[in-house]
């Protein structure tokens, strides 16, 4: 299984918003929430985030298909980095990929 990580850019802000669409449908299906789902990111929002200098986004390549996405959020000092998002596509969840892919 080939797992590889490609670092995101402006060119993807539309790929990424999808994938948060996508993603986080389901939650936000459930429990509307407005002020935080990640389901309501516009392009705009995304475009600001991937332009920030202290966060970095990756999509998660298995065998060369784009499963998912990654974001690493360091601190000023650079000391702290949480993840934040990280998703799956539903197509992808639950699935055994070493055999699927």
């Amino acid at each position: 299984m080939d797992i590889q990580l490609e670092q995101i850019t402006t060119n993807d802000t539309m790929t990424m918003t999808r994938m948060y669409h996508s993603a986080f449908a389901g939650l936000y299906e459930k429990y509307h929430d407005d002020a935080t789902s990640p389901f309501k990111e516009t392009p705009q929002s995304i475009l600001t985030k991937i332009n920030t200098a202290t966060h970095h986004y990756y999509f998660i390549n298995i065998n060369q298909k784009r499963v998912g996405l990654i974001g690493l959020i360091q601190t000023e000092s650079a000391q702290i980095t949480r993840i934040s998002p990280l998703l799956i596509l539903p197509q992808y969840e639950g699935i055994n990929l070493r055999k699927q892919l």
